[in-house]
């Protein structure tokens, strides 16, 4: 068994639980923020079969996107971005995790 843990963009979080779900993979949707960007993020844990594992990357990645976003203004000299001007990056539509799980219970 896996864990699959799948960290989306907010706009795409719903989209994704609801085909999961139409697809009869129960999900778990947690509200996160990423330090870096600074943004809310959605957070999907799907428990799955090892096989169903490429299937629900599947779903994940036909329903999100890249896109781009303002980076934070970062001052000081330890930043990887000028402190000038508008810092756009690209950015991936989401950031999956498969895990093993050595036991699942549902008491």
């Amino acid at each position: 068994m896996k864990m699959v843990v799948a960290i989306v963009h907010t706009d795409s979080s719903d989209n994704i639980s609801q085909r999961l779900a139409a697809k009869g993979f129960g999900n778990t949707c947690l509200q996160s923020q990423g330090s870096f960007l600074q943004q809310e993020n959605r957070t999907l844990l799907i428990g799955v079969s090892d096989e169903k594992v490429p299937e629900v990357i599947s779903i994940i990645r036909a329903s999100t996107h890249w896109h781009d976003v303002d980076a934070p203004a970062k001052h000081g000299g330890n930043s990887i971005f000028p402190t000038f001007g508008t810092n756009k990056i690209t950015v991936s539509g989401a950031t999956i995790f498969v895990l093993d799980v050595d036991q699942f219970l549902r008491v």
